[in-house]
């Protein structure tokens, strides 16, 4: 699951680097922070394995920053679908 929090917002950025479509690129960043937000609820409650012989590892202090990191990530990114629409094109 350590993996999945780190490679998930990770992909999601090249996946939009590759995508022409500003909409999709917007629904991608959403469904991104969406799927982080959940996958760190799931790991309060399902303690993840540590990963890479023990290197990563969450402990308590590390959710508790792991969760405001997901919820700022959550709130920009639905911040930021919703704003960038409303803004004309810059000269």
């Amino acid at each position: 699951m350590i993996a999945a929090l780190i490679l998930l917002p990770a992909l999601a950025g090249v996946a939009a680097l590759a995508v022409r479509s500003d909409r999709f690129r917007r629904g991608l960043l959403v469904a991104a922070a969406a799927c982080h937000a959940v996958l760190t609820g799931r790991a309060w409650a399902v303690p993840a394995a540590p990963v890479l012989g023990g290197w990563l590892k969450l402990d308590s202090l590390g959710l508790l920053f792991l969760s405001v990191a997901s919820a700022l990530f959550l709130a920009a990114a639905v911040y930021a679908a919703r704003k960038h629409p409303q803004q004309g094109p810059r000269p």
